[in-house]
């Protein structure tokens, strides 16, 4: 059998995105449920060092552990076939991430192969076959390898849950999230990453864990999503603009939800939750549903369905959600005063609402109405030759729209001494796109002088 091995280090960089926040690891991989009997893969036959890890009282405590990590994914996780059987120890000094033809979980990382911060990584290698399940085509896994450094202390539940507990860390919280990356899944977020999402920073595999607590033991609806999208049932929907819009837009956007045929065979209800605190809708069909967006702001559609399954024990529950997929604004609202600083030179401060939606892509400055000479930037400086007036135009525009403000500018006065403004639009509100970084504005400080 030909293995390719994949390295899952404690802070993964490839992953791969699919449906919801949850990220499986690149390439996708995961076990052949259907690969059993003698010579196959399934269920997980796991094997473990002959050592007590540094913490825990007994070898017996420790097969329990790791046992109960396992189960965590089978049990606790809605239509979840995952299943693994223990099977023996073995001599903890020669493992470690070497290729044994086993599943092994080893201590006190005898290779040295994990850094100084690293509680725990994993391993898999992967054979020549495949694996399909819900539109998704996996590399079938034929063995992992789970390492825990030697410089931790390791706690069971009294342990992490006593008032004396102090830098001791959850040895079943460890050994759940290691045993996702070995089953395929990569972090619900990086290190580093904007994660503002709740589900997914309390997500078993969440890219960090504390000391003394063992919040991520338990696999939440994040990691339950992943699980059956590789495993079990899932569910996805297609989300489409109405009438040539896009899904970043002025009010009123309209958009159609529409769940794929593959995944309606089961579902017997449909509830649609759309952000913005209107009524659910509940049908009983998979035809599209159609929701309007009125007010500005970014939304998330979640789509929660009850089905039918005899290989989940009968009835079960899924959703999906698309965070943050539709995005509305209204007109910019652009606003600048300006600080006269001696010898004709002034400085714009721009001053526009900025918000909170990213709703503003481009601000433009002309002079004068000369278009030609036309500035692209935040906050322009502008050097007279001498204390003639000026005209300004402050031009703010995105998806919902482009407005702009002109003001008389006077070289030797402060903004509202003696100038006049006058705006262009219909009740234009301003919000800044992140795509000022790429367009080379000046950072959005607002200075006072």
């Amino acid at each position: 059998m030909t293995r390719s091995r994949f390295l899952i280090l404690p802070l993964l960089l490839l992953v791969v995105p699919l449906l919801g926040g949850w990220k499986f690891l690149s390439p996708p991989r995961a076990w052949d449920i259907t690969d059993t009997g003698p010579g196959g893969t399934w269920p997980i036959e796991f094997h473990a060092g002959d050592v007590v890890p540094q913490g825990l009282d007994t070898h017996e405590e420790k097969w329990d552990l790791i046992q109960q990590s396992y189960d965590h994914w089978g049990e606790e996780v809605p239509c979840s076939p995952i299943e693994a059987v223990q099977g023996a120890d073995i001599n903890n000094s020669t493992q470690g991430f070497g290729a044994s033809g086993l599943t092994t979980l080893t201590f006190n990382d005898p290779t040295n192969a994990l850094g100084s911060s690293t509680l725990a990584a994993a391993l898999s290698y992967t054979s020549n076959g495949v694996v399909t399940n819900n539109g998704v085509t996996f590399a079938a896994i034929a063995e992992s390898h789970i390492v825990f450094n030697d410089w931790v202390v390791w706690g069971d539940a009294a342990d992490i849950s006593a008032a004396s507990c102090f830098n001791r860390h959850d040895f079943m919280s460890t050994t759940t999230h290691e045993i996702g990356h070995t089953i395929g899944l990569g972090h619900s977020c990086e290190d580093g990453e904007a994660c503002s999402d709740p589900l997914l920073r309390g997500a078993t595999m969440y890219w960090s864990g504390g000391s003394c607590s063992s919040a991520k033991r338990i696999p939440n609806e994040d990691d339950a999503a992943a699980i059956n999208v590789a495993y079990g049932v899932s569910i996805d929907f297609e989300i489409e603009p109405a009438d040539g819009q896009e899904l970043v837009g002025p009010a009123p956007l309209t958009a159609s939800m529409d769940v794929p045929s593959e995944y309606q065979a089961t579902v017997v209800e449909y509830e649609w939750n759309f952000g913005d605190g209107t009524e659910h809708i509940i049908t009983t069909t998979a035809e599209s549903v159609e929701h309007t967006w009125e007010e500005e702001g970014q939304y998330t559609v979640t789509l929660s369905i009850l089905g039918e399954d005899a290989e989940c024990g009968g009835e079960y529950e899924a959703e999906e959600r698309k965070v943050g997929v539709v995005l509305v604004c209204n007109e910019p609202r652009p606003a600048f005063e300006f600080v006269n600083e001696g010898d004709f030179t002034v400085q714009i401060e721009n001053v526009s609402d900025l918000g909170a939606f990213g709703c503003i892509t481009d601000f433009v400055w002309i002079l004068d109405g000369d278009e030609d000479s036309a500035l692209r930037t935040y906050e322009p400086t502008y050097v007279f030759d001498d204390n003639s007036s000026h005209t300004v135009t402050l031009r703010a525009s995105g998806p919902g729209g482009e407005t702009e403000i002109t003001q008389t500018i006077d070289p030797t006065k402060q903004s509202g001494e003696g100038c006049s403004a006058s705006v262009a639009g219909t009740e234009p509100v301003g919000l800044l796109a992140l795509l000022i970084g790429m367009m080379g504005l000046v950072p959005l400080a607002r200075r006072r002088r």
